[in-house]
């Protein structure tokens, strides 16, 4: 009888499924619950238990990416890149860790490391849009234009009807005097949102750069039609009107933008503002 109910709990093992013999596992049970905790958005409860299943089970991958998403939704941005650095050391195929240790580093303003992470990632999911995108924002923080314009441009032809990365594009195009194609982004940015503020807005500072006063003049008034508390757009149009000689104009834009971004500027920038305020009104 004792051999028969020996040779039951091995037959029992034996059809266990590795899913079934990890649920009598401590480790998995912390995680499990760290998972529960974080969808419910208990960032800190979430941590307990990922912390308790890596300490059963040091080297628990899955523990240790948990931990690194709950530390990066904490905004604790150091802790979580060590975490994120033990699941690529441990698993350097996992592009979605490279990924997000890539915006843990850019979070930090460590430029480099974050277009070394988000290069890997790129490299290992060459389809994923948002990682071409962060890698180009890091690249303009390093101030590599044409990098950094290279990489939206990839953002943005993987999702074609993406108004936001177009605009974006077109943004980064600018910066790196490529003005011709900057416009033709912008304009297909607009052609799939043509009422979004931001990007007229970017499409006028492009205009601008490119010496199209007139239409960068047009699209200035119609984001702030949009967004009447865009601030940074009443200063540019007061630039344009000042340009134009229209002084009453220009005074107007200037008084908005003191009133809507003084709060923000230093007392030198108030003062610079002020000042073109003054000798128009001369």
């Amino acid at each position: 009888m004792r051999a028969a109910v020996i040779l039951s709990l091995s037959v029992l093992l034996l059809l266990a499924s590795p899913l079934e013999i990890a649920w009598a596992d401590a480790a998995h049970q912390h995680y499990l619950s760290g998972m529960r905790l974080r969808r419910a958005k208990q960032y800190k409860k979430a941590e307990a238990q990922f912390r308790k299943a890596i300490k059963k089970r040091p080297k628990y991958l899955g523990a240790h990416l948990g931990l690194a998403h709950t530390l990066r939704r904490m905004r604790r941005w150091p802790e979580a890149v060590v975490e994120y650095a033990f699941v690529v050391k441990s698993s350097p195929k996992n592009a979605n860790a490279w990924h997000l240790k890539g915006i843990c580093h850019f979070r930090l303003k460590q430029w480099s490391k974050a277009i070394s992470s988000l290069g890997k990632a790129s490299r290992l999911d060459s389809k994923d849009a948002s990682i071409y995108k962060h890698l180009s924002m890091a690249y303009r923080k390093r101030k590599k234009l044409k990098l950094a314009a290279w990489a939206m441009g990839k953002a943005a032809q993987l999702q074609k009807s993406n108004a936001e990365l177009w605009s974006l594009y077109g943004v980064y195009l600018s910066l790196a005097r490529r003005h011709a194609e900057a416009l033709k982004a912008h304009e297909r940015a607009l052609r799939l949102k043509p009422n979004t503020a931001l990007y007229c807005f970017n499409a006028a500072v492009s205009y601008r750069r490119d010496g199209k006063q007139k239409k960068a003049l047009k699209l200035y008034l119609k984001a702030v039609r949009l967004q009447p508390r865009m601030a940074p757009a009443y200063f540019d149009l007061g630039v344009l009107y000042q340009a134009k000689g229209d002084k009453a104009k220009a005074i107007a834009a200037f008084v908005t933008y003191l009133r809507l971004a003084g709060y923000r500027l230093s007392t030198n920038e108030k003062k610079s503002v002020q000042d073109r305020i003054n000798r128009l009104q001369q």
